[in-house]
């Protein structure tokens, strides 16, 4: 089957099946939350293929001089090119599938780092419980008992940092809002005050040219403000 008829979606479906057949990288295509115990697969590090290398010189004649080769020169020659040809064509192949495997390695990589990505923005993101914890590591207390009550008042001053917390956020906000409203309505009595300049401006300029007066005596336009 010619590689040019898959469309990108009918490689990617391939690339996913393939994923999902292998032990080590079905984790890969799965909805299931990626853990510190799944692994990419190893990256393989490939050299240059173990292939003869072609007669380069070939490449570097400046003078080939065919009038003065015989028959059996010329018939040595074009085998010597000819071989060194095929042995070129199989360097290309082979690092062309080098290549070709780095790559795939590379999308495998990236398709590892973004699960990783969600991994850790599920944990960073994930709210606290809005309850107190009181049995510390899940062991009974007393409700009597001094530890007990610091677990307790620990917890009413977390909650309280917390509500000081979000009332200074919600001023912070509201005071950014206010300074941004306030610049725009300067903003808008600018433009209104322009406006009303420029069509003074004009009233004047058409007053003047209508007495006679040349283009190059007229009052000069006014300045558009900047934000």
């Amino acid at each position: 089957v010619d590689p040019s008829l898959y469309t990108p979606t009918k490689r990617v479906r391939l690339m996913t099946a393939a994923l999902a057949s292998t032990a080590s990288g079905s984790f890969l295509v799965t909805r299931k939350p990626c853990t510190s115990a799944d692994k990419p697969p190893t990256v393989v590090l490939e050299g240059p293929p173990g292939i003869p290398e072609p007669d380069w010189s070939l490449t570097r004649r400046k003078h080939f001089n065919i009038g003065l080769m015989t028959r059996k020169e010329l018939e040595e020659d074009h085998l010597r090119t000819l071989e060194s040809l095929k042995l070129a064509k199989q360097h290309v192949q082979a690092r062309d599938g080098i290549i070709e495997g780095a790559q795939a390695q590379l999308v495998v990589q990236d398709i590892y780092a973004n699960k990783i990505n969600k991994a850790l923005y599920a944990k960073e993101t994930k709210q606290k419980p809005d309850r107190a914890r009181l049995f510390i590591e899940g062991k009974g207390r007393y409700a009597t008992e001094a530890q007990f009550a610091e677990e307790m008042k620990r917890s009413q001053r977390e909650r309280e940092e917390e509500e000081g917390a979000k009332s200074r956020r919600r001023v912070q906000r509201l005071e950014k809002r206010g300074a941004k409203e306030a610049v725009e309505a300067a903003w808008m009595e600018l433009k209104e005050a322009h406006a009303v300049a420029v069509a003074a401006w004009e009233v004047e300029c058409k007053g003047l040219l209508e007495e006679g007066k040349p283009r190059s005596s007229l009052p000069k336009k006014p300045t558009r403000p900047r934000k």
